[in-house]
């Protein structure tokens, strides 16, 4: 079989374009992903020093407080009753899901009974659907049993379409 002769230019032609599919097939294949890596990594990096800048401030805010102070006895250290720390466990373990989830929380109010080992809570956010259905889905998540005793969902004009959520919660342990 005979060997197609090219002229000059059609050979410098063929050859841009091959270097060219190359350099498009290098950029896109492996330089794309490593770029997106890197600004991933960036970010990440900005907000973790960010975060390490914040607990630098509360260190030294601490050091300032207990230089002033000085540290408490421990005789003189409050306590909290059992009920008050799983009520406070459960209030943060709330306040995190609905962060998770993207809802405005709007107001936490515990109804704590004593009688039993149970903890009512009210809950009112806002948010839509899709925030509702995360929060439900981390909540049913949770180390601790939290039930959904009620939940009332209305709509918001005002708001764009947003839902006005309430709910009352219970949380077994």
């Amino acid at each position: 079989m005979a060997l197609v002769k090219l002229s000059k230019r059609e050979s410098n032609l063929i050859l841009i374009t091959l270097g060219v599919g190359v350099f498009y097939l290098f950029y896109q294949f492996i330089l794309l992903p490593k770029l997106d890596e890197i600004g991933s990594l960036a970010a990440k990096t900005v907000k973790l020093r960010l975060d390490v800048k914040v607990m630098e401030t509360k260190i030294k805010i601490l050091a300032a407080v207990e230089k002033r102070y000085g540290e408490l006895p421990e005789e003189v250290k409050p306590t909290v009753a059992p009920t008050e720390a799983k009520a406070l466990e459960v209030l943060r373990s709330l306040s995190e899901t609905t962060s998770q989830s993207a809802l405005k929380l709007i107001a936490i109010k515990p109804l704590v009974d004593e009688k039993t080992a149970t903890m009512k809570f009210e809950l009112v956010c806002a948010g839509d659907f899709q925030q509702l259905y995360k929060f439900l889905e981390i909540l049913h998540n949770l180390p601790v049993l939290i039930l959904v005793d009620s939940l009332n969902v209305t709509g918001n004009k005002e708001a764009g379409g947003a839902l006005d959520i309430k709910m009352s919660l219970t949380a077994h342990y």
